[in-house]
């Protein structure tokens, strides 16, 4: 039996990847993210969307009704339907988003970078 010194588990377990917390929900009008840690790319097929929780990843494919977002550190890429709604909330948000038409947007909270692409 060999003795490993508390630093060095430590060491592993912070190099360790983290585990998604929380549910993914897909149905047929919305698909809702919530917990921690996600990464997730899903396909929007008209659907709204709802994240909520911290540090997840998401790329939406196709084109979402809308998008909400709230909590801390999340980061997603989507495009949005003309007429659509854009709403993120919280802290540490860094969303890219396009549409071929006008979007509403409210962008409300501290450090978030949402930004229109071409």
């Amino acid at each position: 039996m060999s003795i490993v010194p508390a630093f060095a588990i430590l060491a592993m377990l912070a190099g360790a990847p983290p585990q998604a917390t929380g549910p993914t929900e897909a149905g047929g009008k919305a698909i809702a993210i919530s917990g921690t840690d996600h990464v997730e790319t899903l396909a929007c097929d008209g659907r709204a969307v709802a994240i909520t929780g911290v540090d997840n990843s998401v790329t939406l494919t196709g084109t979402c009704r809308s998008l909400e977002i709230s909590g801390s550190g999340n980061t997603v890429m989507a495009t949005i339907a003309p007429g659509g709604v854009l709403s993120v909330t919280g802290t540490d948000q860094k969303v890219r988003w396009r549409s071929t038409g006008e979007v509403r947007r409210s962008v409300t909270g501290v450090d978030n970078q949402v930004v229109r692409e071409k």
